[in-house]
């Protein structure tokens, strides 16, 4: 009773609604040799460069059906995570998590690491974000700490989701400030 039940949700639920293209990637691994020598020649060759952040990072497969089912599964999973916790007598505190492509404005190295990915990936993570915000924010004591980076200005990306020790402290710190006005913490 009265525990706090965080739950930090976002980039591996939306992940649900998405796939990378992965064919090249198992190639890559088979001749490693070629995944290098792109890696390199990417350094000095605009094409090469293309080439290797279409093979490497590559393109991402979705449907509409497969963003509603991943949206889907957040609504199951946070409904029932609720249910439990609400057995127990603890607070269900679900929180949606900041990426890359919530940060604004973005830094140029902000712009350069996006771009690594290809064009296709932030905006299926953006659209797949808008509808878990929906669903995230239904719960009472939700919060939304996609724009906790905002006002950094370095970036602490690292990909386009995993954050360096100033970005866990922003996170951290938005949590403790969400628990306080929820009146969890005394």
């Amino acid at each position: 009773p009265n525990d706090v039940d965080i739950f930090y949700i976002g980039v591996n639920e939306a992940g649900v609604g998405f796939t990378q293209r992965d064919i090249p990637v198992q190639f890559i691994r088979k001749v490693p040799e070629f995944g290098t020598a792109l890696q390199k020649a990417s350094s000095y060759s605009r094409i090469a460069d293309v080439l290797f952040r279409s093979l490497v990072f590559g393109g991402v497969s979705v449907t509409e059906a497969s963003k509603a089912d991943a949206v889907e599964r957040l609504e199951q999973a946070l409904a029932e995570a609720q249910t439990i916790a609400s057995r127990a007598g603890a607070y269900f505190v679900p929180i949606l998590q900041a990426n890359l492509f919530t940060k604004e404005p973005r830094s140029e190295f902000d712009k350069d690491l996006g771009s690594m990915y290809g064009s296709q990936l932030e905006p299926v993570v953006t659209d797949i974000y808008a509808r878990m915000k929906d669903v995230v924010s239904g719960f009472p004591l939700a919060g939304d700490a996609t724009g906790v980076m905002n006002e950094l200005e370095i970036s602490p990306y690292y990909d386009w989701h995993h954050v360096d020790v100033t970005g866990n402290k922003q996170i951290a710190q938005y949590i403790f400030e969400h628990l306080i006005k929820q009146d969890l913490l005394k």
